[in-house]
C-alpha cells in the first residue's frame, strides 16, 4: 500500500486528542462524571438531572470550581425557568449544588461531591 492511498478505513496520524473527535457538533459534558450525584440528582425527580447535566456542562467549560450560568441557559428540554428554579432549589437543599446569588448578576454554581457515609464492618453484616 503506497503512502498516498486513498483508503477511508485508515486513521490519519493526528498530533492532538481534540482532532480525533472532530465527530462532537454542539455541546458536550467534560468527563469524569460521578455516578452517585446523578443517582442522587435522578432520585429527587422533576428535572434535576437534566438541570444537572446542564451545569456538569458549565463546571466542564469553567477553569475553576465556581462558574456562571444563567437560567434561561439551564433549559436543556425546553423546561421552563420555574421548573429549572425548582430543580435548583432541589438540588442546592440535598447539598448536591451549592448557589451564589448575587443581585443583578448570574447565579454562581459549585457542585459538591457527594459524602459517602462511613459504615463499620458491623453495620454490614
Amino acid at each position: 500500500m503506497s503512502k498516498y492511498s486513498t483508503n477511508k478505513n485508515v486513521l490519519p496520524k493526528v498530533k492532538h486528542q481534540a482532532q480525533i473527535i472532530d465527530w462532537i457538533d454542539g455541546k458536550f459534558i467534560r468527563g469524569p462524571l460521578p455516578m452517585d450525584w446523578f443517582s442522587k440528582a435522578k432520585s429527587l425527580g422533576g428535572s434535576c438531572v437534566s438541570v444537572g447535566i446542564c451545569l456538569w456542562h458549565f463546571k466542564g467549560m469553567a477553569r475553576g470550581p465556581v462558574f456562571h450560568a444563567g437560567l434561561s441557559q439551564l433549559c436543556l428540554a425546553q423546561e421552563s425557568t420555574d421548573s429549572v428554579r425548582r430543580a435548583l432549589k432541589l438540588l442546592e437543599s440535598y447539598s448536591l449544588i451549592e448557589i451564589i446569588r448575587k443581585p443583578g448578576c448570574k447565579h454562581r454554581f459549585r457542585i459538591n461531591r457527594i459524602k459517602k457515609s462511613k459504615q463499620t464492618h458491623k453495620e454490614n453484616t
